[in-house]
């Protein structure tokens, strides 16, 4: 296991930007108003700050603590000094663009949307398998209590956070497994956040929701039934990437290795010592320890945590979802950087090279 003597921590913070339309019009495409904000000190250690979206209360904000407060992007030569939460869906592209990053965790629909849109983006690395630590969960007012409740039912309806969110597109996959249609069967709501969606899920104005299980457990109270796991509905899916910009790879290349290298690290750490690894998340995000390391042992066992290669499984997933978000295939074939995938090791299905 890769640990650094460094322990130290990194600021947080959110970031409002124009909606994706403005981005294009603006021009915000390559590399803004210049180049990523990557500084070099007098140690030649690079300094740089990454945007996460559902920072921090989704698990695949767990390496980017662990690695901050384990010392592992340090020890590639790397400090990641502060780490940019996002709403999810199209804002975490928005915001990766507005900030200048060097790297940014965003869903894989919005990536995939954005691409389609004119925005200059390229993934680098696909590290998640799952979502075994989101919950859909039904309201109490719903009657819901187990997922075969939910097939064939009428008038549902359910939430999903923002337009081309991961939870809009999981909606839509887990509305397919159970043979709903969007319509008489289900309305779609935007609740705006996982936070609004828990609100309107205690209040009964959602029938029920795929939120982040850090929400759930220890507020059960507040809900009808835990109806089943994301990764039970959906065993296999690439919901998020790590992407940057062309010209910000081009000038950044060897950063980015080391930033790759460095989530690997923690990658490795979260896996040999998920209790250790639950205590830095439940820090960062204000929950209850015992909370945090309950939800990543799940996720640990349930295999959520990659470095970077794209499961074909997983991204059979991802192409439902782009058809039901009438995104072109034709955009995922050009979205990956192969040549700097492949240069690092990470697997690409043949079709997407």
């Amino acid at each position: 296991m890769m640990q650094s003597s460094r322990s130290r921590r990194c600021r947080t913070r959110r970031i409002a930007v124009p909606s994706l339309a403005v981005a294009v019009a603006m021009g915000l495409t390559a590399c803004g108003s210049g180049g990523s904000t990557v500084k070099t000190d007098d140690d030649g250690v690079r300094h740089v700050s990454v945007v996460v979206g559902a920072y921090p209360v989704l698990e695949s904000s767990v390496p980017w603590i662990v690695g901050t407060a384990k010392g592992t992007f340090a020890e590639h030569g790397v400090e990641v000094d502060e780490i940019i939460g996002s709403a999810g869906g199209s804002s975490d592209i928005r915001n990766a663009l507005a900030a200048e990053v060097p790297l940014a965790s965003v869903g894989t629909l919005a990536a995939a949307e954005a691409a389609q849109s004119g925005i200059e983006v390229t993934a680098v690395a696909a590290p998640s398998r799952n979502l075994a630590g989101t919950y859909l969960v039904a309201s109490q007012k719903s009657g819901l209590k187990t997922l075969d409740d939910v097939r064939g039912s009428d008038g549902l309806r359910w939430g999903y956070t923002n337009p081309k969110s991961v939870t809009e597109s999981l909606a839509y996959l887990a509305m397919d497994e159970f043979g709903l249609a969007e319509g008489e069967q289900v309305e779609m709501v935007s609740s705006g956040g996982s936070g609004e969606a828990v609100t309107l899920l205690s209040s009964g104005d959602l029938d029920l929701a795929f939120i982040p299980a850090t929400l759930y457990v220890g507020s059960e109270q507040r809900f009808g039934a835990m109806l089943g796991t994301a990764s039970e509905i959906v065993p296999d899916y690439s919901w998020e990437l790590l992407v940057t910009t062309p010209a910000i790879l081009d000038e950044n290349r060897d950063v980015i290795k080391d930033l790759l290298q460095g989530y690997a690290a923690a990658v490795e750490y979260i896996e040999q010592d998920p209790a250790e690894a639950g205590k830095l998340w439940a820090e960062a995000a204000e929950i209850d320890p015992d909370v945090a390391v309950e939800v990543l042992e799940v996720a640990v066992a349930a295999g959520a945590f990659g470095t970077g290669g794209l499961d074909d499984n997983g991204w059979l997933a991802v192409e439902d979802s782009l058809d039901r978000a009438g995104v072109k295939q034709t955009t995922t074939a050009t979205l990956f950087a192969a040549d700097f995938m492949q240069d690092v090791g990470f697997e690409l299905p043949a079709r997407l090279r």
